[in-house]
């Protein structure tokens, strides 16, 4: 595709900010936020205001089905409440509850998403912010899938012996940076799973990963605008040299 084309289609396909775009954006300040939780004290706060705003935008993105919309709230207000009282509590007794419900709520809003780009007739610019979306949040389900295997087995994961003593023992942040390498399949090694459910975890979010880039690429190209901008070379031909039915001789389109 040359410039003018790419502008053609730019023009034609206009490129709002719909509900997809915003919780992908949200998404992606939670990601570039969430690994210095530990490292200043203010960042509690913003995380947990950047996760109100994540959760609004996870209810909005289903809002197009009342009982999709109706099931995440009801997710998603016990879910918030008992992550603020795991952030003021001094143990972390009410993880136990916000862990499954945080990631209860994330995995429906992710089946209904996953649901609108494949079977969206036409792919535009808010499609390709939830098929993002998705693939965001499939990292952030196996983070809390990770730090619920440790919160029952401490010793579930390694982290590198090369590392400080203080820096060996492996917190939420690991988890979410040890999710999203796995889910590339990108495998640093400096953190690795030991027993059996945390590796049979870690090998299903390398697989989901993987088949769901394939997937979605050739759903998205399937019905990619794009294929009207650029017309196929044997359309091309037929649009410049015309065939007579009769005589079979080449006609200039003109």
């Amino acid at each position: 595709m040359n410039l003018i084309e790419f502008i053609r289609f730019r023009k034609r396909r206009h490129l709002p900010m719909g509900k997809f775009a915003v919780l992908l954006s949200v998404l992606l300040i939670t990601m570039v936020t969430y690994p210095f939780i530990d490292d200043y004290a203010w960042l509690s706060t913003l995380i947990a205001v950047i996760g109100l705003f994540t959760i609004l935008a996870a209810l909005w993105a289903v809002s197009d089905s009342k009982v999709a919309f109706v099931l995440t709230a009801l997710l998603a207000v016990p879910a918030f409440g008992m992550n603020v009282l795991n952030s003021l509590a001094e143990t972390d007794r009410y993880a136990y509850f916000a862990v499954p419900m945080a990631f209860a709520f994330y995995t429906l809003v992710n089946i209904k998403i996953l649901r609108s780009v494949v079977t969206a007739k036409e792919v535009n610019w808010d499609i390709l912010c939830g098929a993002i979306s998705v693939y965001l949040l499939l990292g952030m389900n196996w983070t809390l899938i990770y730090t619920f295997i440790d919160m029952f087995d401490a010793n579930a994961f390694s982290i590198h012996s090369s590392l400080a003593p203080e820096e060996s023992v492996i917190g939420n942040r690991d988890y979410f940076f040890f999710s999203f390498v796995t889910l590339t399949t990108l495998g640093y090694g400096d953190i690795v799973p030991l027993t059996v459910p945390a590796r049979v975890f870690a090998v299903l979010e390398a697989i989901t990963g993987q088949l769901y880039i394939a997937v979605i690429i050739g759903k998205i190209i399937s019905v990619s605008p794009l294929r009207n901008v650029m017309p196929a070379p044997m359309e091309r031909h037929n649009k410049f040299h015309k065939t007579d039915e009769h005589t079979n001789t080449p006609t200039d389109a003109s």
